[in-house]
């Protein structure tokens, strides 16, 4: 059952409703995690998706995700004051707590990676969709974890996404790319001053993006990688920039436009 995860660039605030849903990741993190090494939320920044003028934060979705009528929230994290090559990522999902404005901690991870939190049904063929969400830890991977609260033992378990072959192959499928070759490849596409444009108007009119990257040549490593920037309307690509980077000369070498 394979599960190509697509990066999706999503706004913080497009997922947030009234009441508790209205829920502060940051007042989360705050309550419930020591503050010394500067915990915050994962930003694009972070990840160099892009040249965007402004970075968001990525998705921290809201649900009542262990069925006590109540809404929790789950966030990916950074710490800012960690080096690379520490754990200085996490997951944290938080809810309420019987004080007012007070907050419990119901899940607590670290990691070397960013760590890309998905809302059930969108992390491709063979989603159960019935999840409280889902995990994943690179760019054009197809591993993660899906989230289920078990009211017996009053925690989550993960259930590690299980393999199929696709019945469709629409297009080019992802590989796994690393997180620094993904980050770079980013970067440099970012440079394009038309691509960083595409980004911005879309970012402006709180549109929707996947960016999908995969090496030029499948099985070959040569520094060379298709990014795709993709604007998603009605569930369908509206419109995209595709760049080819070279990694390694730091360099774009072509870009192809499309708009529906």
């Amino acid at each position: 059952m394979a599960r190509f995860f697509i990066l999706w660039v999503l706004f913080l605030s497009a997922f947030l409703s009234n009441g508790w849903a209205a829920i502060d990741p940051y007042d989360a993190i705050s309550w419930l995690l020591p503050q010394e090494n500067h915990p915050r939320v994962l930003n694009t920044d972070d990840l160099a998706v892009m040249n965007i003028q402004t970075p968001f934060a990525l998705l921290s979705p809201v649900g009542d995700f262990n069925k006590d009528r109540k809404e929790e929230i789950a966030i990916s994290g950074i710490y800012d004051l960690l080096q690379e090559g520490d754990k200085k990522y996490f997951l944290l999902v938080a809810g309420p707590a019987k004080k007012a404005r007070e907050y419990q901690m119901l899940h607590w991870e670290l990691s070397r990676t960013p760590i890309f939190i998905h809302l059930p049904g969108t992390t491709g063929q063979g989603d159960p969709n019935d999840q409280a969400f889902s995990t994943s830890f690179c760019i054009g991977c197809d591993q993660g974890f899906d989230f289920y609260w078990d009211n017996k033992m009053g925690n989550f378990i993960k259930k590690a996404w299980s393999h199929r072959l696709r019945k469709e192959t629409p297009g080019p499928l992802p590989e796994e790319v690393s997180t620094e070759d993904a980050d770079k490849a980013l970067k440099i596409a970012g440079q394009n001053k038309e691509v960083a444009k595409f980004i911005q108007e879309v970012q402006n009119r709180e549109g929707q993006l996947k960016v999908q990257i995969w090496p030029e040549k499948k099985g070959k490593e040569n520094g060379r990688f298709w990014v795709k920037v993709i604007e998603i309307q009605n569930e369908k690509e509206s419109a995209s920039e595709k760049i080819l980077v070279d990694n390694k000369r730091n360099r774009i070498v072509k870009r192809d436009t499309k708009k529906n």
